[in-house]
């Protein structure tokens, strides 16, 4: 892989860092402003948790169904509760997402395409402004080779 598209690659990388980061950091603010949401995830993570130990620990498939069945309804409970929460505080229910600057890849440069992962139409782009640039094309577009 050539130095360009390492930078590139480094580039998107931090890019896609950043998306999280800011993320992470509305949901912190929004947690702080309503504690509520915050309990609502321990709980579910908390459910998850027991749900997970009590498969391991029962041989039953019936029972394992049941109990995922049961963590299914009251983590989708939960979620309504912080979705409604959420929707109080704040209009744009994407808040708590990454804003990614390209929705096909999420900044990582690489998207899938019929099962197979290929270069993002955004890096490919990207790629050819790179060449683009450091040719000599634009400093010929600006001259005029005939005058009639």
């Amino acid at each position: 892989m050539d130095y360009l598209m390492k930078q590139l690659l480094k580039d998107y990388e931090i890019k896609r860092n950043q998306a999280i980061l800011d993320a992470e950091t509305r949901k912190r603010d929004l947690f702080s402003v309503n504690p509520k949401l915050s309990e609502i995830d321990s709980e579910i993570a908390k459910l998850s948790i027991e749900t997970t130990q009590a498969v391991l620990h029962s041989k039953d498939t019936a029972e394992h169904k049941k109990l995922l069945e049961d963590l299914k309804k009251k983590s989708n409970a939960l979620l309504k509760e912080k979705n409604k929460f959420i929707k109080e505080l704040v209009k744009d229910s994407q808040y708590l997402k990454p804003k990614f600057e390209c929705k096909t890849c999420k900044d990582t440069g690489y998207a899938q395409k019929d099962g197979n992962l290929e270069i993002c139409s955004c890096l490919k782009q990207k790629i050819f402004d790179a060449y683009y640039n450091k040719s000599n094309v634009r400093k010929l577009e600006k001259r005029e080779f005939f005058k009639i």
